[in-house]
């Protein structure tokens, strides 16, 4: 097979399946997809993916094949133990973390014990790529054509950046769904969270309406959430109510309050208070005012609780669905709503906007020669010099794997060009720990595209960045290329 249309194919490919990544919903509907775009758009003879157990055997459980089966799968043992049965090219991926090709099954000699089964049904070549997804040891992913010598070099480049998509993909999906089992239990941390303040108030207080909200009483309860026993508030015996309250909040407090008397209706807030050590404690707090029979306010009555877990946890929610856990990035799924706004911004007041996408060479020899912990260490230290190079008005995304994204408002493209350029440089100038004793060092390839010259929707100007990024690898890597160049 020509070497070209292995290429086309493998891009043909790669391109259905990273639009699958922005669709798919779990992570079963991806595998199957991915699978299926393989063997329908790639014109390969089977694919499937492989999760490794730990069981004693060290088998492999295929979650995921498309194409050509007919049992085989079924009728391997798969393993990923250091045996006789764990040399297949599944079974290296994931023991080695590397991965491993056949380029003509008929006269390899380590896959005699698959041979038999694997002409019977015209598998003539084979690669396995291993997924990276998590800590633990790597999924596979196999692909099984029906030609000898059809996996070129080319091709193999191409599919492995697939496999680290797919690895990429499952690992977002994941992340999600711990999300969302996340904000299922806050749900339901609320919810008895409401039962306990309506059973067991944590602090019930009566106070006056006065600047100071001076305690009648206040509970014991207190004490754990300022750090003051309840004696120093009644009647302001040490210090007032009021003189442990954040100041941020002492004035929305005072409004929301107001407003509920006047209206006669009870009132809820959230507010900080602050601890005798210095430490700050969020406070959910329910009142209602009383009043007499000619509506004169006497006192106040209400129920605090400490929130402050539930706070906290809302705010891992919200950073944990919008960056990268390993690079503290933004993240691939909210790229796409921030870039299509900074259109909208660009269209608006007529400026240009331009977008990096950006590729670290050869990184999977980092991975290989170095394991995937050095791996992540440059990575991390790779999106800590992209921040430090750009503007805070610029969004720096980890796209997947080793890509990275950034969008930069209101930068035309000669001086995304010059900052391009700049990047590069400091890129290769900079040496990257890997080890306590180690550093390495690296270069990037940049592609460049920018609206309104290159494209009109941000779909469109990613398409022309990633081109433009193809070509600067294809010049030899350590590039900056642009359309237009």
């Amino acid at each position: 097979m020509a070497p070209q249309f292995n290429k086309n194919r493998a891009l043909k490919v790669l391109r259905e399946c990273n639009q699958i990544l922005f669709l798919a919903e779990k992570e079963q509907d991806l595998l199957d997809e991915v699978c299926r775009i393989i063997v329908e758009a790639g014109g390969y003879r089977l694919a499937w993916v492989g999760y490794p157990n730990n069981d004693i055997h060290k088998s492999i459980q295929p979650v995921a094949y498309c194409g050509y089966e007919s049992a085989y799968l079924e009728s391997q043992q798969l393993s990923w133990a250091d045996s006789e049965q764990g040399q297949s090219p599944a079974g290296l991926a994931i023991r080695t973390a590397k991965s491993f090709v056949i380029r003509d099954i008929q006269k390899h000699s380590d896959f005699i014990h698959w041979r038999e089964a694997a002409e019977a049904r015209a598998y003539a070549s084979v690669v396995a790529f291993p997924l990276f997804i998590g800590k633990e040891h790597p999924a596979v992913i196999s692909m099984y054509a029906a030609e000898a010598d059809a996996l070129d070099n080319n091709e193999l480049e191409l599919l492995e950046n697939l496999a680290g998509c797919l690895a990429y993909g499952i690992e977002g999906i994941r992340v999600r769904d711990k999300r969302n089992q996340a904000e299922k239990s806050l749900r339901e941390s609320e919810e008895k969270f409401r039962t306990l303040v309506r059973n067991i108030p944590g602090i019930t207080y009566r106070c006056a309406c006065d600047k100071h909200w001076t305690m009648e009483y206040i509970s014991d309860g207190v004490e754990v959430l300022s750090g003051y026993p309840a004696t120093d508030f009644i009647n302001n015996a040490v210090r007032s109510y009021a003189s442990i309250i954040h100041r941020d909040d002492s004035q929305l407090m005072n409004d929301v309050i107001m407003e509920a008397l006047k209206q006669m209706q009870p009132y809820t807030i959230e507010f900080r208070i602050v601890h005798a050590n210095g430490t700050e404690h969020w406070v959910y707090e329910k009142g209602q005012g009383i009043f007499d029979d000619q509506a004169n306010l006497l006192y106040l009555d209400g129920v605090i609780v400490d929130i402050t877990e539930r706070k906290h946890m809302e705010i891992q929610l919200k950073h944990l669905a919008t960056h990268d856990p390993l690079t503290g990035l933004y993240n691939r799924n909210v790229m796409m709503q921030q870039l299509n706004d900074e259109i909208q911004r660009a269209s608006r007041y007529k400026h240009d906007l331009s977008v990096f996408m950006l590729d670290i060479d050869h990184f999977k020899a980092i991975n290989d020669s170095y394991g995937h912990s050095a791996g992540d260490s440059v990575l991390r230290n790779f999106a800590q010099i992209l921040e430090g190079s750009i503007r805070n008005t610029d969004y720096p995304v980890r796209y997947g794997g080793e890509e990275f994204i950034i969008i930069l408002p209101e930068t035309p493209l000669a001086h995304a060009e010059d900052l391009a350029g700049r990047i590069r440089q400091l890129i290769a100038e900079s040496h990257f720990p890997i080890a306590s004793t180690k550093n390495i060092n690296l270069t990037a390839s940049i592609g460049i595209a920018t609206f309104p010259a290159h494209a009109k929707t941000g779909q469109h100007l990613l398409e022309v960045a990633d081109t433009a990024l193809y070509s600067a690898k294809n010049a030899g890597r350590n590039q900056v290329k642009s359309p237009q160049k």
